[in-house]
């Protein structure tokens, strides 16, 4: 590495330092307490992080961060642009996600004279999520199903929609904001993918005590709230992150605990577990597996036995459907159109509609299944093909009205919710959650199969992608083995006859209101 690189770096981390000195000066900013400080560890490939330079008990706080120095709609330069209207522009014309990038980018285009210079100055140059990788790259993650969610389409939209048509609305010259290119709008998104939090909103809750709340990494999947702002926290985003050796957590004061009465209005760094002098500071970007790591922030991680704690294969419905059907219009001399028929419109207008009000999870019918290397098995897939299995081996099934299919349907997802809730399953289901995920593992190299693969020829990236692909592996051979585990077994015949005796019973009314009609 030339020294001039080395020169530039250090700089930068001057620089930055400076500028939380210059902020705290005057009131505000960010205050690191005594016992950690900023270090360069490029020789650990880690960029830069925070050392603890002297031993940190569990609970102590590391640093705090005012609301000034979180970088948001509220605080950056294009929110205070036409009187500061900007903020009620970009909150209530724009999405939380395109406000942000919008601000991100308003800053980088300003260069020396942004207020925040100084902490963008240590944000990655190069990054290696997904969104960066080229398709041959990505062509070694198949059939890994995070090449779906990778998101490069919707991101090429949305750069279509906002440059350069949002300068304008936002009162900001084109001469002043020169030209964006694609080039910088996905490096934007893609650090506010990595780095950014959301972080309650002190306009709408600032008189309120409320309990203490955790946070992490945004996760652009979850639902917004709306008493949040989508925010980019200086210092926070310095700590690298890892799962395992996890020792800090960015938090709200904790009303209820005097010691953190001192820092209302702050967010904290807080030490979780001790950490002796000379370990490094680590936060977590969240439960995420490889996949998602790589992805969102373009790394893996690997502990002891090469294994990352939050893996995850995972089974599509499009597979399970197809299995379904391979099995029953064999068993059943069925003909396959059918059954492919009568399964969308259980899936896709029947199931759906329907809950069952002790059930908890969000919704029967997902696009995925996830299968954790926890072995934790979700109820919702145990439920779905339970119902499916029973359903698809009903007499005459593919007969029945629509209006009575529904009554049907409602009254076998009950009992199936029920079923299951009793540790019980019936060996069809047992033995098409075998097939499903045997079939799902046949998609697999063999490489992904062995702990490790030997191929010096292999790219960076190609390496990254094997990583993945032996995770989920592993994940699903833990799957396969869970789905019943701890469970026990009973014959269909007898499930079926006692749902069946009790539709005779009912006469073909409503059924039971344990399950209900969802709203819309």
């Amino acid at each position: 590495m030339s020294m001039d690189i080395v020169d530039h770096f250090s700089e930068q981390t001057a620089t930055y330092k400076t500028w939380i000195e210059t902020s705290t000066s005057i009131g505000y900013g960010i205050q690191p307490c005594r016992k950690i400080e900023l270090s360069d560890l490029r020789s650990k490939s880690q960029g830069r992080g925070i050392i603890a330079i002297e031993d940190i008990q569990e609970g102590e706080i590391l640093f705090t961060i005012s609301r000034e120095s979180i970088l948001n709609v509220q605080t950056g330069s294009l929110g205070k642009l036409q009187n500061g209207e900007n903020v009620e522009i970009l909150t209530q014309e724009f999405t939380p996600w395109e406000s942000l990038i919008l601000t991100l980018i308003y800053e980088f285009q300003l260069g020396l004279k942004s207020p925040w210079v100084g902490y963008l100055q240590v944000l990655p140059l190069e990054l290696n999520s997904l969104i960066y990788w080229e398709n041959y790259d990505l062509e070694k993650l198949r059939p890994s199903l995070v090449i779906d969610r990778i998101g490069k389409n919707d991101a090429l939209e949305m750069y279509a929609k906002l440059i350069p048509s949002a300068w304008e609305r936002l009162g900001v010259k084109a001469e002043e904001v020169g030209d964006v290119s694609w080039e910088l709008f996905r490096k934007v998104a893609s650090l506010i993918m990595a780095y950014s939090f959301d972080v309650e909103d002190p306009s709408e809750a600032k008189q309120e005590d409320e309990d203490e709340e955790d946070f992490g990494s945004d996760d652009e999947e979850e639902e917004e709230d709306t008493n949040t702002v989508k925010s980019m926290c200086p210092h926070a985003d310095i700590l690298n992150s890892n799962s395992e050796l996890n020792n800090a957590q960015l938090t709200y004061p904790d009303p209820s605990d005097p010691e953190d009465a001192q820092y209302k209005g702050l967010l904290i760094m807080k030490a979780i577990k001790p950490i002796k002098a000379g370990e490094q500071v680590y936060n977590i970007y969240g439960e995420h597996g490889n996949s998602e790591l790589l992805r969102r922030y373009g790394y893996v991680e690997q502990n002891a036995d090469g294994d990352c704690m939050f893996d995850f294969g995972e089974v599509s419905l499009s597979l399970i459907q197809s299995q379904l059907v391979q099995h029953f219009s064999a068993v059943c001399k069925t003909d396959s159109s059918q059954l492919e028929k009568l399964l969308n419109t259980v899936l896709t207008n029947l199931i759906p509609e329907t809950t069952v009000e002790e059930f908890e999870a969000e919704q029967v019918v997902q696009e995925t299944y996830e299968c954790p290397y926890t072995g934790e098995i979700q109820a919702e897939i145990q439920v779905l093909l339970q119902s499916l299995v029973i359903i698809l081996q009903t007499p005459d099934i593919t007969k029945y009205e629509h209006e009575e299919l529904s009554r049907y349907v409602d009254r076998v997802l009950k009992k199936c919710y029920q079923l299951i809730e009793a540790q019980t399953l019936t060996k069809a289901a047992k033995q098409l959650w075998e097939n499903i995920v045997n079939a799902r593992l046949s998609q697999y190299p063999s490489f992904a199969f062995r702990e490790t693969h030997d191929d010096s020829s292999s790219s960076q990236n190609g390496k990254l992608a094997e990583v993945v692909l032996r995770g989920e592996v592993k994940s699903l051979q833990i799957g396969l083995e869970s789905f019943s585990k701890g469970f026990k077994t009973i014959d269909d015949e007898k499930l079926l006859r006692n749902i069946l005796k009790k539709r005779e019973q009912q006469g073909g009314k409503q059924g039971n209101k344990v399950v209900k009609k969802a709203k819309k």
